[in-house]
């Protein structure tokens, strides 16, 4: 089965990803910059999803006609603290504690806002149960025009080793 072209730019945006964390470069321009350390040889390299979401967005602008927004406000509200089940509602009414939530990129077919095609959230490495959960919930509940939305998620590998606290939170591990 053909990838389509937003599946392509993913796994593209992955295989860059991988040879920024591997070989210290990639394609494009984008490099992963250092904590602040308080000793001088005791450099520690920051990875994020941000490096990520930067080299879709340059494949994205490089190779298609889609249309992009950041932060997309979602058009639900969700509420994640009152509850042991998150609660999800059309409309904000005040003094409650329910939230517009936010996609990292939305893609459009035109520069109109109500041409949706779908939402991506990107992660790396450390988040948590709750943390994904509340993506998982907003990619789930809202869709575009495509009927897919898209859950980006790497993960770091050194010396055989997962260098990673997401497994044992959302992963009950032995």
């Amino acid at each position: 089965m053909e990838r389509t072209t937003i599946e392509n730019i993913i796994a593209t945006s992955l295989e860059e990803i991988s040879l920024l964390v591997t070989e210290g470069k990639c394609r494009s321009r984008i490099i992963m910059p250092f904590y602040r350390t308080k000793a001088e040889n005791e450099d520690t390299i920051r990875y994020s999803e941000q490096e990520l979401k930067q080299i879709f967005l340059n494949l994205l602008c490089n190779n298609t006609s889609f249309f992009y927004s950041v932060e997309t406000p979602s058009e639900y509200v969700y509420s994640f603290s009152n509850s042991e089940q998150p609660q999800i509602k059309k409309l904000k009414e005040e003094d409650d504690h329910y939230e517009s939530a936010r996609f990292d990129v939305s893609l459009y077919n035109t520069a109109n806002p109500k041409d949706l095609m779908c939402h991506i959230e990107f992660k790396h490495e450390n988040a948590d149960e709750k943390e994904i959960g509340k993506d998982l919930l907003k990619l789930t509940n809202e869709f575009g025009n495509y009927n897919k939305n898209f859950f980006v998620h790497y993960i770091v590998r050194k010396s055989n080793q997962w260098i990673t606290s997401t497994f044992p939170s959302v992963i009950k591990m032995k």
